[in-house]
């Protein structure tokens, strides 16, 4: 993935509230409350518009704990899950970055 995404005039790509609520899986209303409590990705205000850059998106993911049967099948020597929810945001992620 690119460090930085850039539309074609040179621009940041930004998220709002429901394309990021598309990209995790969630509500609008669980992204909300995730901004009023101080969790979640870092946003940026303008204006009265509220926007997520696609890299604090992507580093708020991998910044969360994994769980599960990964670690287990992993210590088994089975390798880790296919498809897992991290590989679907992954995915569902990538389709966010054709913006540009």
């Amino acid at each position: 993935m690119k460090a930085q995404q850039v539309t074609p005039a040179g621009q940041q790509v930004l998220l709002n509230d429901l394309e990021l609520a598309r990209y995790y899986g969630v509500s609008i209303a669980t992204v909300r409350k995730w901004r009023l409590r101080g969790q979640g990705p870092k946003w940026i205000k303008l204006g009265a518009l509220v926007r997520y850059r696609v890299d604090d998106a992507q580093a708020y993911l991998n910044s969360l704990p994994l769980g599960g049967g990964d670690e287990r099948r992993q210590m088994q020597g089975g390798g880790p899950a296919a498809n897992s929810p991290r590989d679907r945001q992954r995915a569902s992620f990538a389709k966010l970055s054709a913006f540009d």
